[in-house]
């Protein structure tokens, strides 16, 4: 172990202040300390808070693209055949639901921030099956639901 810390030590103690700043902002500046500049992997606490951070950021990052082979789909296709909008529609109201939740909550984005990544691609979708509805008309973006009972008072 000290092999590997005296071979990563000069590394860790030159990182450009950009890095730095992320590495303090997500991690606090004492398991910074901990874990980059003096590599003690044995501060588990450290070890969990890293861990569980950056599975925030991968799964931040892999939602950032997680529907862009289906936006490349259609528009290479031109068509928005098999595509359902009301589908689109509600998932889209859903996350923006659950966007604006977490965001008014004050929760870490790390928690969320998929979420609004995800709004994005679905906005882009729905405007391409929109753009590529033929017989589109403006009335079927109107959903009103009323109970079979009648409404609710």
């Amino acid at each position: 172990m000290d092999s590997v810390r005296s071979a990563l030590q000069p590394l860790t103690h030159k990182l450009p202040a950009p890095i730095r700043d992320i590495g303090v902002s997500l991690l606090g500046e004492t398991c910074y300390k901990s874990l980059l500049l003096d590599i003690d992997l044995e501060s588990t606490d450290c070890l969990k808070l890293a861990i569980s951070k950056g599975l925030g950021v991968g799964i931040i990052g892999a939602s950032s693209i997680v529907k862009v082979p289906q936006i490349i789909k259609l528009v290479n296709s031109k068509s928005a055949s098999g595509v359902s909008f009301l589908s689109y529609l509600l998932e889209t109201a859903a996350y923006l639901i659950g966007l604006a939740y977490n965001f008014r909550q004050g929760f870490p984005i790390s928690t969320y921030g998929e979420t609004g990544l995800i709004l994005v691609q679905n906005v882009v979708i729905t405007a391409l099956v929109v753009s590529f509805w033929r017989n589109f008309r403006r009335e079927t973006c109107v959903i009103v639901a009323e109970p079979a009972g009648g409404p609710i008072n």
